[in-house]
């Protein structure tokens, strides 16, 4: 899966993180490839028939994460991969892993390793 996103001076994220160093944080790096994998789930019908069950991220292994570069106001797109590496269809918890890379303007930036997402019954 691929997505990507235009960056702009202007982008809200930039206005609240680091006085006078903008930059995206890392966590709102990992929420948009885990948005992703939200998105591949749904795509594939996995959301069809499940009223009241929400996305969870899956913790039961460490997501190993590699921040290599920043998103900066000067930069103008942000490319993201899931590369998955299990789906489980079985049962009432479909789960996705994979690993996540993002590049900005082509270059690697942020990597996170072992990220699982399940689609779980609403409490």
């Amino acid at each position: 899966m691929k997505a990507e996103r235009d960056i702009t001076a202007e982008s809200w994220f930039f206005r609240g993180h680091f006085h006078n160093d903008p930059c995206m944080p890392g966590t709102l790096i990992l929420e948009g490839g885990l948005q992703l994998m939200m998105f591949y789930l749904a795509a594939i019908g996995q959301s069809l028939h499940r009223d009241g069950y929400r996305f969870q991220p899956a913790f039961e292994e460490k997501i190993l994460v590699k921040c290599r570069g920043q998103v900066t106001p000067r930069n103008r797109q942000l490319t993201y991969e899931c590369h998955v590496s299990s789906l489980t269809l079985e049962g009432d918890t479909p789960r996705l892993t994979g690993t996540l890379l993002c590049t900005v303007d082509g270059l690697l930036s942020f990597q996170a390793e072992h990220v699982s997402l399940c689609l779980t019954p609403a409490a």
